[in-house]
């Protein structure tokens, strides 16, 4: 036997806000890299709201005690996992959307700390006029101090003809000592350039 879980979840939908809620309790037993896991469960709970067209919010919160597989031998950890993003159209062409998301993950048996870090992800959609779109994604991973910028122009020449023109900008963080040096410097580490033409042939 690799699994055994035993998984409730309750959802609630109301009327106030839209507003959507779903928690989550999990118990298990695993066995990974010949180790036996008996004491992993997961504790989750997550709410969403729509309050108007031009504003939504929402977030989760996970706690679980579960198995950190990275390792040549896997450890039991407890993993603290938050999450939180917000919608908003300040114009009715545009559309922005955010995310933060935070995990950190220490041993059950030592206390000492194998990860922490959080992502920082934006999303910016505007609708220039009916056929022509521009698209910005903005992604900060603090886990490897990595940056990525990625623009986007769709032009729609009919409803199933679409032509595309964007590039991806990654950055990420240099330094000469340590991670709180004065030297740290942000550099561009690659970039590409692409089009596509997605064209519907009738016959």
């Amino acid at each position: 036997m690799k699994e055994r879980v035993i998984d409730l979840g309750l959802e609630g939908k109301f009327r106030i806000a839209q507003a959507n809620m779903h928690a989550r309790y999990m118990r298990a037993y695993q066995k990974w890299g010949g180790l036996d896991f008996d004491g992993v469960w997961l504790l989750h709970n997550c709410l969403s709201a729509t309050p108007s067209l031009k504003f939504a919010f929402g977030g989760s919160v996970t706690y679980a005690h579960q198995p950190y597989t990275r390792p040549n031998t896997p450890v039991m950890e407890k993993e603290l996992y938050l999450s939180a993003w917000f919608d908003i159209r300040p114009i009715i062409r545009l559309y922005i959307e955010n995310w933060y998301t935070y995990v950190k993950g220490d041993s059950l048996d030592t206390g000492g700390e194998i990860y922490e870090g959080y992502i920082l992800r934006t999303r910016w959609s505007l609708q220039v006029t009916r056929n022509l779109s521009v698209r910005l994604v903005g992604q900060y991973d603090n886990f490897d101090h990595h940056f990525d910028l990625d623009p986007l122009l769709t032009y729609r020449l009919s409803p199933f003809s679409v032509f595309y023109v964007g590039s991806t900008y990654d950055y990420c963080r240099f330094n000469g000592t340590d991670e709180d040096s004065w030297d740290t410097k942000t550099c561009l580490t690659s970039r590409q350039f692409f089009m596509k033409l997605q064209y519907l042939f009738q016959i």
